[in-house]
């Protein structure tokens, strides 16, 4: 926030700012490739702690001193998830002529990202050092925050994408299962096998 005030103010702009008049403020976004790389990391590392402290707090970690390694682990899968998903978005839309909209859209997940990273950062912290009493309300509240940036990500996405692309319905649910939701599965089911001892997934 203090490093980069300007970047951090320009993302709050533009995530707020549902008008398509901010381009000027897009590419400032863009053009400051430390910031934003530096927000990346910090989606990564508060998602991946959330997951870590949801999976704890169910039980579904088995206990041990080698516990602390699935926090690494859950941080690096989602890297490789997003950083995957947006090399075959840009792929995509090379292949297709459309890289102007691969670049709308990875540029959208990201934003939403970052601004997802900055609200979680806190609740990882309550559910850490609060009593636990009060540690499954902040688990339930960060759980509602992930679910409306996904809608608002969608939202920002179709309202943008929609317009170039004359979607219909059948290709935004088509696109919202294959690019969103089974990256999403893939993890779940290969978090689940690993920790059940069943690497073949």
């Amino acid at each position: 926030r203090y490093a980069f005030p300007k970047f951090f103010s320009t993302l709050f702009k533009v995530f707020i700012n549902t008008s398509v008049k901010q381009s000027q403020l897009t590419d400032q976004l863009q053009n400051n490739s430390l910031p934003a790389v530096l927000f990346n990391v910090l989606f990564t590392t508060t998602t991946g702690i959330f997951l870590y402290q949801f999976l704890s707090h169910q039980n579904m970690l088995p206990e041990g001193a080698g516990k602390a390694k699935y926090l690494v682990i859950f941080i690096l899968c989602i890297s490789v998830i997003y950083s995957f998903k947006a090399i075959i978005l840009k792929a995509a839309g090379w292949l297709t002529g459309n890289k102007s909209v691969s670049n709308s859209y990875n540029f959208i997940v990201f934003l939403v990202n970052k601004i997802l990273g900055i609200f979680l950062l806190p609740l990882i912290v309550f559910i850490a050092f609060a009593p636990v009493t009060w540690q499954y309300g902040f688990l339930i509240i960060a759980l509602i925050i992930i679910v409306l940036s996904f809608i608002i990500r969608y939202i920002k996405a179709f309202g943008l994408l929609g317009k170039k692309l004359q979607w219909n319905a059948m290709h935004a649910i088509i696109f919202i299962v294959a690019i969103e939701a089974l990256p999403v599965l893939i993890l779940f089911k290969a978090v689940k096998s690993y920790l059940q001892g069943n690497y073949y997934f």
